[in-house]
């Protein structure tokens, strides 16, 4: 596994800022503490959610999900009936690619996504706002 990517953690640092400073600009029913508390719990939660999902995927917890729609999708009626029709018209259509078994899937799989980045910055984000919270009630 890679090191941390600063540039993708600014990036969700800024997509957890600009969740926050929305909240706290357009909600005007509470008293300003509460806003920004609250603004950077919503801002921590979108990466922090999007990072638990990323950890997911890395964990192979989506593998066999996928592995078993692509197996039905190339094994279907419809595929098929798609096929049949193209051969029909005449023309040179390639054999449809196999998937194979579902350990050759697993090893030719890409890489997933980091998942650190979205969870550090959700972590800062919810810490942040925990810390107010504590201090300031």
């Amino acid at each position: 596994m890679s090191s941390l990517s600063v540039k993708n953690l600014k990036n969700y640092v800024v997509l957890g800022i600009a969740v926050a400073a929305a909240y706290i600009f357009f909600q005007k029913d509470q008293i300003f503490l509460y806003r920004l508390i609250d603004g950077l719990f919503i801002g921590g939660m979108l990466p922090m959610i999007l990072g638990c999902f990323r950890l997911a995927k890395y964990a192979g917890s989506f593998d066999l999900l996928v592995y078993s729609h692509k197996k039905l999708a190339r094994s279907g009626k419809n595929s098929d009936l798609a096929q049949d029709e193209k051969d029909s018209n005449g023309s040179a259509t390639p054999a449809p690619e196999q998937l194979g078994s579902y350990s050759d899937y697993l090893t030719q799989k890409k890489p997933a996504a980091t998942y650190k980045e979205p969870l550090l910055a959700g972590g800062v984000f919810i810490l942040a706002s925990l810390f107010l919270t504590i201090a300031f009630y």
